[in-house]
């Protein structure tokens, strides 16, 4: 919402407010979400968390549990949505 319009912003506060989540409500939070770069943002943002959080990993002695944080990790932000 940081980057949205006033009229936009309302839109979506609007339809959260009333716990309106039809089809029409979803199609239309979704295209503004996309019409702004909301995913992009978003996963620029996860990759972010995801290298700060495997900098801190690397200070670990090895472990399976290590790796299974690591993999889990780049799963999340790898797979296909």
């Amino acid at each position: 919402l940081q980057e949205a319009s006033a009229h936009d912003k309302k839109t979506i506060s609007s339809i959260l407010e009333k716990r309106c989540f039809d089809g029409e409500s979803i199609t239309t939070i979704v295209d503004l979400i996309h019409g702004y770069r909301g995913t992009d943002y978003v996963f620029t943002k996860a990759r972010e968390y995801l290298n700060a959080s495997m900098h801190a990993l690397q200070e670990l002695p090895p472990s399976s549990i290590k790796d299974a944080l690591i993999a889990t990790a780049d799963y999340v932000l790898e797979r296909q949505w």
